[in-house]
């Protein structure tokens, strides 16, 4: 008997930025699709990704035009992130002689 090999890793970088990239223009200006998005995780995930990956900074570009288009005019998603509590402080850390 031979064991199965595992499936290769994919690389979803790509189409992590192109879901946010969809979900930023989507949510523009349709209270529908914003209260949707919201209440399927939609409004989480994007939230998730507003913090700088150096492999992919556009991702956190797109990620903040989609909580702009998530939360203008939808009373809803404004309310969670109202919500939300800050879990810690990120400290910057500057290399010694550069500060």
């Amino acid at each position: 008997p031979t064991s199965a090999a595992p499936p290769p890793a994919v690389d979803t970088r790509g189409a992590e930025l192109e879901l946010v990239r969809l979900l930023a223009l989507l949510c523009f200006r349709r209270h529908a699709c914003q209260k949707l998005a919201g209440e399927v995780g939609g409004l989480a995930a994007v939230l998730q990704r507003c913090k700088l990956d150096e492999r992919q900074p556009f991702v956190r570009e797109w990620a903040l035009l989609a909580v702009r288009n998530l939360t203008e005019g939808c009373a809803e998603n404004q309310a969670t992130i109202a919500g939300l509590k800050q879990l810690s402080t990120p400290t910057l850390r500057v290399p010694p002689g550069e500060g």
